[in-house]
């Protein structure tokens, strides 16, 4: 009897919970559809790129058209690559980023969270990195005492690494309930 009453809470806490929806996505253009090829998704930047940025309609995650791709076919030296938005957040609030991520050699992209005040940097949280096979990353954290936070999509670039590719899709910030 205790485990029906268990099962029957969790259906009804499972069923009233707030559903998501396209609005509750912080963050502009999750398609991260580009303007023009070679040039970073429409609302997201690029600093000092090197590589190849381009939207692949063929490598996509599961239920998604399309990801961002980027070819590495320069030396980028130890800097990481980066394609970043800033977004406001509320303090001492917590969010949850989610990311599809995918690359032909295990470990070369990841996500990362920058907390910022003003223009002050406060914090860097990273992500999983990638793997060879897409996977849905998810990292929690709570903005303390930023007012703004970059959410970046970040790649290894040294030269060991032309001629691999990381794939990026379905980036969600969302503040959680």
């Amino acid at each position: 009897m205790k485990s029906l009453l268990l099962l029957s809470t969790l259906a009804f806490s499972l069923l009233s919970a707030p559903l998501l929806t396209a609005d509750d996505n912080l963050l502009k253009n999750p398609e991260l559809e580009q303007a023009e090829d070679g040039k970073a998704p429409k609302g997201w930047k690029t600093y000092s790129n090197k590589q190849k940025i381009s939207t692949d309609k063929k490598e996509a995650p599961d239920g998604s058209n399309q990801s961002l791709r980027v070819d590495l076919i320069a030396d980028g030296g130890k800097a990481l690559g980066q394609i970043v938005q800033k977004i406001p957040v509320k303090e001492k609030t917590d969010y949850v980023l989610k990311l599809d991520m995918k690359s032909s050699k295990s470990g070369i992209g990841v996500g990362q969270v920058k907390l910022m005040s003003l223009r002050s940097e406060l914090k860097r949280i990273p992500t999983e990195t990638s793997s060879k096979n897409w996977s849905t990353i998810e990292l929690e954290f709570n903005s303390g005492n930023a007012d703004n936070i970059l959410v970046l999509l970040r790649y290894k670039q040294k030269e060991g690494l032309i001629g691999e590719t990381v794939w990026f899709a379905n980036p969600v910030l969302i503040e959680k309930k």
